[in-house]
Formats: structure tokens, sequence, C-alpha cells
């Protein structure tokens, strides 16, 4: 009898179901857009971000020296595999992101995109 080998798997992409949040799509470029993900952090606008994590963000303050919140969570659409988010009714692939303080609140800023292998894939596009 063959012995049996332990399994190798690795994931392609990632596919999450937006259930609630704000979708910004690019005027200029229709196949473009934002996904705007709240943080759930008070801070003023003066504060400092830093991404130090895959998926957490320290605030400081204007000096840069003053530590106002640490381990802030977002979901970490970043990584070794391609992420993509199913929002107004396309799979868009996160393509970048940075932290945004916009109306007065600090949001996650993700920059999605249709025209990219996975989305075209996935929305049944050539």
């Amino acid at each position: 009898m063959k012995e049996p080998q332990a399994a190798s798997i690795h994931a392609a992409f990632k596919c999450w179901h937006v259930e609630s949040g704000e979708f910004t799509p690019d005027e200029e470029r229709p196949s473009w857009g934002v996904f705007w993900e709240p943080l759930d952090v008070k801070l003023p606008p003066t504060a400092k971000p830093s991404c130090c994590y895959t998926n957490e963000i320290k605030f400081y303050d204007r000096s840069g020296n003053g530590l106002l919140a640490d381990y802030v969570r977002h979901y970490g659409f970043i990584g070794v595999h391609p992420h993509l988010l199913f929002l107004a009714g396309k799979w868009r692939e996160v393509v970048g992101g940075r932290v945004e303080c916009r109306d007065g609140r600090w949001y996650m800023r993700w920059s999605v995109a249709t025209n990219t292998r996975f989305a075209q894939l996935l929305n049944h596009e050539s």
C-alpha cells in the first residue's frame, strides 16, 4: 500500500462578499473605484497614522512621538494572494490601500479594480 502524502494547498485568491460599507466609483476610469472601511478609532484629523503591521495601524500625535492609539485593526486586504471584494454587483480586486481621514472620521481607503485577471474571471469577462 502506498504511503499517503501530506496535502499541499495554496490559495490562488481570497473572495469577500461585502455586506455593508461605502463604495465610490471612479468617474474617469469606470473599472476603478474605492471601498471605504471605517476604522474603530476616534482621533482628530491631525493624528499621524502608521501602518506597521499587516492589518494593524498605530496613530501618533502631530510630533510623531506621542502614541495616541495602538493596534487599530482593519480587514487586511494586503498579502501574498489577491483579495477580491463583491461590491456594487461586481467582483473588484484590491490593488492598494492607505489610511485616510475623511469628514472627521478615519478610514482604510481601498483602491479596487474590475480590469484585473481574477476580477475579469469572476465577472465572466474576457
